[in-house]
């Protein structure tokens, strides 16, 4: 899939657009708070928010293919466009971050959430979601 990242785009039409290849997956932007240490230290953005104030640093395109693992995503949209994002796998009916299995695969991602969760359950509705 290659993704197209324009400033006036808003974090919930990148949301969808991932959602529809990577459907146990999902994508939240964050910014990081000056002055605060630890995990506490980052502040997911609303799906409303565009790319622009987002703190996107450039225009352009961003291909993601099933074999990239996790950190290998987060690391583009960080290092081609200086956007902060994290992945989080759905389990059951809660998102779970995938800091301990960042070194997976997209597919082995989307294929455990789809193990642990069996079919999906529209929430793009809601405005902000737990992470929690």
């Amino acid at each position: 899939m290659i993704m197209k990242l324009a400033k006036n785009r808003a974090i919930k039409e990148v949301w969808q657009e991932f959602n529809n290849v990577y459907p146990y997956l999902r994508i939240d932007f964050y910014r990081y708070l000056q002055g605060r240490l630890g995990s506490n230290n980052r502040q997911r953005l609303n799906k409303s928010t565009t790319l622009v104030n987002a703190g996107i640093s450039r225009e352009g395109e961003i291909e993601i293919s099933e074999t990239m693992t996790v950190n290998q995503l987060e690391q583009s949209f960080l290092n081609q466009f200086g956007l902060c994002v994290m992945v989080s796998r759905k389990s059951g009916s809660i998102w779970l971050e995938t800091t301990i299995s960042h070194n997976w695969t997209l597919k082995q991602q989307n294929d455990h959430g789809r193990e642990l969760s069996g079919p999906v359950k529209e929430d793009l509705q809601s405005d902000q979601i737990d992470c929690d």
